[in-house]
């Protein structure tokens, strides 16, 4: 992703703020306040004329992600339905990979469709929904499982035990072989 002023906005209804917030919150821990737009944070830039255009700019033009919190009452509120715009704009710009959404419910919006991927939130966690989108943004800052992580010990095994599978029949038809063979390194530089 390019950098933008904002590495993650979040765009959500007002009766999901005590969630989002704690999502917001797990984010700063990790990319810093300044990188998250998050109404709360902008209070004194976010009040001002027209805020209705340069909201939409700072979610269009100075996001990396956009990420959406779907619920019945995203698409009641005019805020909400106006950072929707912007994405469908990021979308006609053909820049999908800079939204995520998270859906609360099964509500559908406008250009949502049955084929867009999406987190559903269920029982998960702020800090839960605040890795997955660590893991679009800065993948080496999100906490992957163990399960997930295989140790580079492991992965210079596997490569050491493919070598010598390789490597040892052509070193022994070599040494063993009652016939002249061609000299080791023309297996080597071949």
């Amino acid at each position: 992703m390019s950098e933008r002023r904002f590495k993650v906005a979040l765009s959500f209804p007002g009766s999901k703020r005590k969630f989002v917030r704690k999502v917001a919150e797990e984010l700063v821990g990790k990319l810093g306040k300044e990188k998250i737009l998050y109404d709360d944070y902008l209070k004194s830039q976010l009040a001002r004329p027209n805020l209705n255009l340069y909201l939409g700019d700072l979610y269009r033009e100075h996001s990396d992600l956009v990420v959406a919190f779907v619920s019945a009452d995203y698409q009641k509120r005019k805020w909400c339905m106006l950072e929707w715009r912007q994405m469908q704009a990021i979308l006609f710009n053909m820049e999908d990979v800079r939204l995520m959404y998270f859906r609360f419910d099964n509500t559908q919006l406008p250009g949502l469709l049955p084929t867009d991927g999406y987190i559903e939130i269920g029982k998960q966690t702020p800090k839960e929904i605040a890795n997955f989108i660590l893991q679009r943004v800065e993948p080496h800052l999100a906490n992957l499982s163990p399960a997930k992580k295989e140790p580079p010990k492991q992965k210079l095994w596997v490569w050491g035990t493919l070598a010598l599978i390789v490597i040892l029949p052509i070193l022994l038809y070599c040494l063993l072989s009652p016939k002249p063979v061609l000299p080791l390194n023309h297996f080597l530089l071949t």
